[in-house]
């Protein structure tokens, strides 16, 4: 069959049934109409040609069309090797805008995908996942007596998704670990709260942000009233194994802390992806603020950490953070599906890419590994399995109350914690940032030397647009954000 016939043929056929497209059909091209080469569109004939003909059970159980198109779609998707674009269903599309919005059945674990495997970024506080202790970088391998080594993203979460009160037992690799983890649940329904607060040390303002959810802002901002009328001397905002979420919740929670100036920027390929987000005058609180991140902080926890260590209102303290910093727009289908794109990055305020890079905090106290025995990793999965029976017994109060107690006493023990109290305490004393901070060592260019005994130069700190940027003024505050 020649090229020239088949494009004819084809180009009749979508303009006899065309009726719903009309107008791809008055003088377009076959490019304009058609994705691709007549060549590549008779491959495909071809392929589910042999498959109807010659598959066993392709006569008793034949694909829909339906089905055989958006495994298409998704095949052409999957070749941009990009995990976060990605092709979803129409039913697929609504209950995720549900989840957004309210809450779903599941154990309230937030992954991703890295170099073929789905990973997990952070287990979302008093969840299933919580207490059954996944962990950051976390491979999940198999779910039930499903091998999901290879799959996609989006197929393994509708796999972890759930009714509530149904068990699923996820099986996860470590790094450090011999043997793989069996994790096993009950799944429940995952609220979308994400806020929780406290007085910790001596006055010091903990505020605990598990997710960027649509209440998050306005959660934050009376967490931070309370907290005022019990006079906290500063703040210490805990994003560590905060997977992300809404860019608006955490452009306004960074604006809660800013006067003015940039908060964060886009760069795409298209004009309509390149923006920049700035501050509204006033400021919610003007007292010392130091950030907790780790490997499970990611996307809109990396925006609030750089703009507001970029803009010099808070210091990081703890972990490398995880390395999203991309852009996804939703793109609705003519018949309900939806179409994920990335179309941009996201860059700080000094123009610092968080795209696969991460950020390294201004602090490192990275946790000591824990390097276990068989023994002791069957021990402690006996012990989570006890906890587990025990709370599927416990009354709502029973489990409230269980959990609340578990969580002060991990503050009380958290290393990281305390060193942020630390740092708080030496802002509150009066040290500027340059005195906390080790200096960065300069990078001498190509053949150039170094005296160890001279002072590296200081360089001035600059946003996106090159213009310093605005530090407080001690003498004239700025007005509160109401």
């Amino acid at each position: 069959m020649s090229s020239k016939w088949l494009r004819s043929f084809i180009t009749g056929v979508v303009c006899f049934c065309g009726a719903a497209v009309p107008a791809a059909c008055q003088g377009a091209t076959w490019d304009q109409i058609v994705p691709f080469t007549p060549e590549e569109l008779w491959l495909m004939k071809q392929v589910r040609t042999i498959i109807e003909t010659y598959q066993v059970d392709g006569a008793q159980k034949p694909a829909k069309d339906q089905d055989a198109v958006y495994g298409a779609i998704r095949g052409m998707v999957q070749a941009w090797n990009d995990p976060y674009t990605r092709f979803v269903t129409p039913k697929d599309l609504e209950e995720e805008e549900m989840n957004i919005k309210g809450e779903y059945g599941g154990i309230g674990l937030v992954v991703s995908q890295k170099d073929n495997m789905v990973v997990a970024i952070n287990p979302i506080d008093d969840t299933p996942a919580f207490r059954a202790g996944f962990k950051t970088n976390d491979e999940i391998v198999k779910v039930d007596e499903t091998n999901v080594v290879g799959k996609k993203l989006d197929e393994v979460v509708k796999m972890l998704r759930g009714e509530a009160g149904k068990k699923v037992t996820v099986w996860v690799r470590r790094k450090g670990v011999d043997q793989l983890l069996e994790m096993s649940m009950i799944r429940e329904n995952i609220k979308l709260a994400s806020v929780k607060f406290t007085v910790v040390g001596d006055r010091v303002g903990y505020l605990r942000l598990s997710q960027f959810i649509a209440t998050s802002a306005d959660d934050l901002k009376k967490a931070i009233k309370a907290l005022e009328r019990k006079k906290v001397k500063g703040y210490v905002l805990d994003l560590r194994n905060n997977g992300g979420g809404l860019l608006d919740a955490a452009t306004a929670i960074c604006d809660f802390f800013l006067d003015d100036g940039p908060i964060v920027s886009t760069k795409g390929r298209v004009e309509k992806a390149n923006d920049s987000i700035s501050a509204t005058p006033g400021t919610l609180t003007s007292k010392p603020l130091v950030i907790l991140i780790n490997g499970g902080s990611a996307s809109a926890s990396e925006i609030v950490s750089g703009c507001l260590r970029d803009r010099g209102r808070a210091i990081l303290v703890g972990e490398k953070s995880f390395g999203k910093g991309s852009v996804q727009t939703l793109f609705n289908l003519a018949d309900g599906a939806g179409l994920y794109v990335t179309i941009a990055r996201y860059y700080t305020p000094s123009g610092e890419l968080i795209d696969h890079v991460g950020l390294t905090p201004d602090i490192e106290d990275k946790l000591p590994e824990e390097e276990k025995t068989a023994s002791q990793l069957d021990a402690e999965q006996k012990e989570s399995k006890r906890e587990q029976a025990a709370w599927e017994e416990m009354t709502p109060e029973e489990k409230k109350a269980e959990s609340d107690r578990k969580w002060l006493k991990a503050l009380g023990e958290d290393q990281q914690l305390k060193k942020a109290e630390e740092i708080l305490d030496r802002l509150v004393a009066g040290e500027t940032r340059e005195q906390i901070v080790p200096a960065k060592p300069v990078q001498p260019a190509a053949g150039e030397q170094v005296d160890a005994g001279k002072e590296a130069p200081k360089s001035s700190e600059k946003t996106s647009e090159n213009q310093p940027v605005k530090k407080p003024d001690a003498k004239e505050p700025a007005p509160l954000k109401k």
